[in-house]
């Protein structure tokens, strides 16, 4: 089924090229028929593949352009080919985004010819995917084996807690201090509790505590699985850990007293608030693949 889906989903790509076409007064490059504006070619050319160089990725800047300039044609075919518009809440924040990255980088995009004209067909572009990705692959709340699937990869890949940190002193040459560690540490074992039995007043229970031993508490972190955002192995041990109860982890540089909360009591309107980042995670590849086998002929 999938592969039939994709035959038909490149074929409707393929027979209306040419019905996107727009004049321009010399295009950077020509694709299938398609004239790509100087500016936008620029903008991948010169922003986005210098700025995938900086991150650290062996990137050819002249065939990631050509790259980009090939989506954003397969792009801008199938969303008009499947007559789909975008929202005005959309077409605002397509707007809003262009206005702050020309009020922040307008000297460096006049300096490399991408107009204001440019950034909206770009960011027009990838608002359109992101609407094309939706209907793919969000087949609503109705759906109930899809819908819990979407559900079980949330609850399988997020935790919801609360923490006090406290940092170890360290000496002149950078080093632990060893009783400040085992003092912070046993300060910290101090704060261990088990709520389970009032789950509700959990996180006041906690936060009193901890403020009196001087650690303020974090508001609930929603943390996702894999986020380099805490220690390694941070998430793993909190999603472990029994929910309202709270427990000690200790790292080189710091200790965390840990409240774990329970995100299935507590995660119906996160769930809904995350619901299309998890339908992403869960299908992008897949999607990357079909629209890579799109363009790859072009």
């Amino acid at each position: 089924m999938k592969k039939l889906l994709s035959l038909i989903f490149t074929t409707a790509f393929l027979f209306s090229l040419c019905a996107c076409q727009k004049e321009t007064e010399k295009p950077a490059v020509t694709i299938s028929g398609v004239d790509i504006e100087q500016g936008v070619y620029n903008y991948f050319y010169y922003y986005e593949a210098k700025h995938a160089s900086l991150s650290g990725e062996k990137t050819n800047e002249s065939d990631y352009a050509l790259s980009r300039c090939k989506r954003f044609v397969a792009i801008n075919t199938i969303f008009h080919n499947k007559g789909m518009v975008l929202t005005n809440a959309d077409k605002i924040q397509v707007s809003e985004k262009v206005n702050n990255f020309m009020l922040r980088f307008k000297d460096y995009f006049d300096k490399i010819g991408v107009s204001r004209q440019n950034l909206t067909s770009i960011f027009t572009c990838e608002k359109r995917e992101e609407a094309l990705f939706q209907s793919e692959y969000d087949t609503g709340t109705d759906n109930i084996q899809a819908e819990e699937a979407i559900k079980n990869y949330f609850y399988d890949n997020y935790v919801l807690f609360y923490n006090a940190c406290g940092y170890y002193e360290t000496d002149e040459n950078g080093n632990i201090v060893a009783t400040s560690k085992t003092n912070l540490n046993a300060v910290f074992s101090s704060l261990v509790a088990d709520y389970t039995l009032t789950p509700e007043n959990s996180s006041n229970l906690f936060s009193a505590g901890a403020l009196e031993k001087g650690f303020p508490v974090s508001d609930g972190i929603l943390l996702k699985r894999g986020e380099s955002s805490y220690p390694e192995g941070f998430f793993e041990k909190v999603f472990a850990q029994t929910a309202n109860t709270v427990r000690v982890y200790t790292y080189d540089e710091c200790v965390f007293a840990v409240l774990k909360s329970d995100l299935t009591e507590n995660g119906d309107t996160l769930y809904e608030s995350y619901r299309s980042a998890c339908i992403k995670d869960i299908y992008s590849v897949e999607w990357e693949d079909r629209i890579t086998d799109i363009i790859k002929d072009l």
